[in-house]
């Protein structure tokens, strides 16, 4: 029973960095992929889930306070978010698991929430046997970084945040 008490806790304590990782590798739309946001230029989209809440995830995760996120840290989040929703610590995620945290501002609900879990789940899911282990975790969280690293120099930007989200 402590157990159980023990990860749940863990697991509330873990949801905003949780949020804050799966918007750091969300998916990215085409219009990011190409660095056409909208709204302050090439590459510095302002649509939906970006904003002053997009800066302040990105702080969160910049552990090195540089003001970007290396993928070091974005592995990092990634190894945290895994631990933290793999509910039964068995080193594998389910779909259930990985469909019941609450990604992003508003608590995840709603059709788009669920669509773009979906896709993040097929994504990481790579051999397709219906569990993500860690490397594959890692693996696709990596892929996700790499896409928002628009100008290729191994790093992500406030912009290209922002840019990545603008869908």
């Amino acid at each position: 029973m402590k157990t159980c008490l023990a990860r749940r806790r863990t697991r509330l304590a873990a949801t905003a960095a949780i949020a804050a990782l799966a918007l750091a590798i969300g998916a990215v739309g085409a219009t990011a992929q190409q660095g056409q946001g909208r709204g302050m230029g090439a590459g510095m989209g302002g649509g939906m889930g970006a904003g002053p809440g997009a800066y302040q995830r990105l702080q969160q995760m910049d552990t090195n306070g540089d003001g970007v996120l290396s993928p070091d840290e974005a592995a990092g989040w990634q190894e945290m978010a895994f631990s933290a929703m793999d509910g039964d610590g068995d080193g594998k995620l389910t779909k259930t698991e990985f469909m019941s945290v609450s990604f992003g501002p508003g608590g995840g609900k709603g059709m788009r929430a669920a669509s773009r879990k979906g896709a993040r789940w097929a994504d990481a899911d790579m051999n397709g046997d219906g569990v993500v282990t860690m490397e594959e975790f890692k693996t696709s969280g990596a892929a996700r970084f790499t896409a928002a690293d628009f100008n290729k120099d191994g790093k992500v930007t406030v912009q290209e945040f922002w840019a990545s989200h603008a869908q």
